[in-house]
């Protein structure tokens, strides 16, 4: 596929005609080659095409990244008299869910940045390919597009810290809270999530390897309200149900008439969207109910201070499931309880953390202990109940940060579990890109085995001289044969001192000592020794049989 059918592709539909024109230009380059010769004209008009095209590609992102912060600014300003009421929602209080169209609408943004900067990286190239000449750079406008929309997704996000909390110090936590909020709205209930995933835990795969930030969907119980939810990387949407309606949903043959019938016309065309991306997610992947999380939440909100808000969730209790509506909790080694609190805050005022010194205070006392922020219910359960694989991850950097500041707490199961699986990948992972350097000693230690090889075959040779010089025949022919092992054994030493040298250069795993050389230096030494016994001793039998017998006068 060429790369201006590609663009057109997945370029969003509204936005195809603020893109980059990248087919005209390739149109009118070839035009002009093949009607004349290149001339400084047609350089300068494709030049100034060039300039013209960035600059509309980048007005037209600072217009859209202007009525996207207008937008996340009236959600405020909008959230601001409602938020004394917000937290007697039956459901979904946390403020994240104003904002995802404007942070799905941002994704989508990215989308539209990254391929016209392919789209104008690939003019400058056929331009200079056909030409000979340069178009202007345009990597440092992009970056600083991209750096400004990395910003404003910072601005509309709210921003989410987990921490854990001991059960003992869990009534110090609620007293502290109710203290300093003055004007607080407590909301207590009991909630019940399932969890789907299919036979090869996909879902777990997912959420592990892309930190909790991969598609999935589980259903939740709020009291007599049910509610499912989907959640992936730019998108978390949850639509209400029936308690008759969740089988049927759950196992897709939820009809779209029959939520119409009771929807209303307001909502619905979203809430059909959102049915029929859940509904798509579950049979496409062959989802099931696995697992199982009781908890009890307390929400805390104040009333003064609309951009902060506190959910602690306790009594959290794990269980097998294969139904729904979820079962009563088991009890004993079928299901899991966890003996920690968990305690998320959530802010969405860009001043709350520089004003609000009491939050300060409670993160950073001894009551409360951060968590890693890809914490997830499920994959915690999971891997503490259901025989899920050991999954390892390779892209691991501040896990490892928060497993030792936990262990120093003695930190929660629910953290040390995930950690666990992450620590030996971790470890693999900083051997296998450590730098091995190689000692100045360690060659020193080569030469000095070489040196002890040559002076042992010196002294080999100066008794294989004396031989040869001052003996018989007999130990003539011993000192030959230990001349001869005397330079084989010196030539082996040198091919080891040159292999050692080699290995060390290239940092190679191959054995350093060596297995064979002494062993057959030992052996010639013995030959040559029997070789020598074995003349003398032929030598004292032929005299013997020379000499004549005395025979008496």
């Amino acid at each position: 596929m060429k790369f201006g059918e590609y663009l057109q592709k997945h370029m969003a539909a509204p936005w195809r005609d603020e893109c980059v024109r990248y087919d005209s230009f390739k149109r009118d380059l070839k035009a002009r080659q093949l009607e004349h010769a290149w001339n400084e004209a047609d350089e300068t008009h494709f030049i100034a095409f060039f300039i013209e095209e960035l600059s509309r590609v980048e007005e037209f992102v600072r217009q859209r990244m202007q009525q996207l912060h207008n937008r996340c600014q009236s959600y405020n300003d909008m959230y601001q008299p409602l938020s004394s009421y917000a937290c007697l929602s039956p459901y979904y209080t946390s403020t994240s869910c104003l904002f995802d169209d404007i942070l799905t609408e941002i994704h989508t943004l990215c989308n539209f940045l990254n391929l016209n900067r392919t789209g104008f990286e690939k003019l400058r190239k056929r331009y200079k390919k056909s030409t000979n000449s340069q178009l202007p750079s345009v990597s440092q406008k992009f970056d600083q597009m991209m750096a400004n929309v990395s910003h404003l997704r910072e601005f509309c996000q709210p921003q989410s810290k987990i921490y854990w909390i001991h059960l003992e110090d869990l009534a110090k936590v609620k007293s502290y809270l109710e203290s300093f909020l003055s004007l607080t709205t407590v909301l207590d209930m009991s909630m019940s999530d399932v969890f789907f995933d299919n036979r090869n835990w996909d879902v777990y795969r997912g959420q592990v390897q892309a930190g909790a930030g991969d598609d999935m969907i589980w259903l939740r119980w709020h009291g007599p309200l049910v509610f499912a939810e989907y959640k992936s990387q730019t998108l978390r949407e949850c639509i209400e149900l029936k308690p008759e309606e969740v089988k049927a949903f759950a196992e897709g043959r939820y009809s779209i008439a029959d939520y119409m019938r009771r929807a209303n016309e307001a909502d619905s065309g979203k809430s059909i969207e959102t049915i029929l991306r859940i509904q798509t997610f579950i049979q496409s992947r062959q989802l099931n109910p696995v697992l199982q999380c009781t908890y009890r939440r307390t929400e805390f909100r104040s009333l003064n201070d609309s951009g902060i808000c506190l959910r602690m969730d306790t009594q959290l209790t794990f269980a097998k499931s294969g139904n729904c509506p979820p079962e009563h909790i088991l009890t004993g080694d079928e299901a899991y309880r966890v003996p920690y609190a968990v305690l998320a805050i959530t802010t969405t005022d860009r001043e709350t953390d520089c004003h609000s010194i009491w939050l300060s205070h409670l993160t950073t006392n001894h009551l409360v202990h951060e968590m890693s922020p890809q914490f997830s219910k499920y994959v915690h359960g999971a891997s503490q109940l259901l025989a899920v694989p050991q999954i390892q991850l390779s892209n691991v950097t501040a896990n490892n940060d928060d497993k030792r500041s936990l262990q120093s707490h003695s930190a929660s199961p629910t953290v040390v579990v995930e950690m666990d699986q992450i620590e030996p990948s971790l470890k693999k992972k900083k051997k296998g890109n450590k730098t091995v350097k190689v000692e100045p000693k360690a060659f020193f230690a080569n030469e000095r085995t070489f040196i002890s090889w040559l002076q042992f075959c010196a002294l080999l040779l100066t008794v294989a001289l004396n031989l040869l010089n001052f003996g018989d025949n007999i130990s003539r022919i011993s000192g030959a044969t230990f001349i001869l092992v005397s330079a084989f054994m010196s030539l082996y030493a040198l091919a080891r001192y040159q292999y050692r040298g080699w290995t060390l250069r290239k940092q190679s795993n191959a054995r350093y000592d060596d297995v064979y050389g002494p062993v057959i230096l030992c052996v010639l030494i013995v030959m040559a020794l029997l070789v020598n016994f074995y003349l003398r001793f032929r030598q004292q039998l032929q005299s013997k049989d020379d000499t004549p017998l005395k025979t008496g006068e």
